[in-house]
């Protein structure tokens, strides 16, 4: 029991006690306690269970002493090994979001595919014709009305109607679609590279207004570049003119002007293959 005898010892100096301080608690001597402490006697199993009680542990740690702790060293080694995995995991999956148009779709959307080498773009000329009737009693109830819409998910919409100078404008929102490996944007208005890193509008929309039971070519009010990761914006002014003298033609006490534009066109943009990018 010469271990019992050191598991005593050990408990009590873990807890700043005397052995006159412990032989208090036990309601024995300091004598006894010094006997066990020094293995001259031996508490039988009623006393081993009163001093683990003294001591606030399971009779088991009087007896056979605390379980070994866990291997810090090791564990600290352990985790700093998984740790270093993770960072490696990490930045490979970051090289990868940033080699694979990812990141930069995600953060920038279409103007990133626009702009970056690694993206072949290509033109088309839409025909046909869109319309849409303008309140023009209550400006802001013709935000959302859509002119255009397609099967991709691709659509143009009234953005807003505002007063100007006098003059009304109606500005249409374009929403493009796109994913990492490419994009759709239809629009009345679209960036094209000029060289390398030069860019330029084409304004390929125009529009007519329907007054009087004829129709009215409207002037361009203007065009935005890539302001939102999946468009941009193209006015006009919806103040119709006469095509021959261009002479304004009065719009004063109409509720309602339907609008018709041609001329959209769509912009597709499309990642080039790994062997050509590698």
């Amino acid at each position: 029991m010469a271990s019992v005898a050191k598991h005593i010892r050990q408990l009590r100096a873990a807890r700043h006690l005397t052995q006159e301080q412990l032989a208090q608690r036990l309601f024995v001597t300091r004598q006894t306690v010094s006997a066990w402490e020094t293995g001259k006697a031996q508490p039988d199993l009623e006393t081993l269970e009163r001093i683990a009680a003294a001591m606030g542990v399971a009779v088991t740690e009087v007896i056979y002493g605390a379980a070994a702790g866990p291997n810090l060293g090791r564990l600290k080694r352990k985790w700093a090994a998984l740790g270093g995995m993770m960072v490696v995991i990490l930045a490979i999956l970051i090289i990868i979001c940033l080699k694979n148009g990812a990141y930069g779709t995600w953060r920038y959307g279409l103007a990133y595919q626009f702009h970056n080498a690694n993206y072949h773009l290509s033109y088309e000329d839409l025909p046909g014709t869109w319309t849409v009737e303008l309140d023009l009693t209550d400006l802001d109830s013709n935000a959302g009305k859509v002119l255009y819409a397609d099967e991709t998910g691709c659509r143009v919409a009234v953005d807003s109607v505002d007063a100007y100078d006098g003059e009304y404008r109606v500005w249409f929102r374009a929403h493009g679609v796109y994913d990492r490996e490419g994009g759709t944007l239809v629009s009345g208005c679209q960036s094209l590279p000029v060289e390398k890193t030069a860019w330029t509008m084409d304004a390929t929309a125009s529009m007519t207004a329907a007054v009087g039971g004829a129709s009215y070519p409207c002037s361009l009010a203007g065009t935005s570049g890539l302001l939102y990761p999946d468009g941009n914006l193209f006015g006009f002014h919806l103040n119709p003119r006469d095509a021959d003298t261009w002479e304004q033609i009065s719009i004063d006490g109409m509720d309602t002007l339907t609008v018709t534009v041609s001329g959209l066109s769509r912009a597709a943009t499309q990642r080039a293959a790994y062997w050509d990018i590698y």
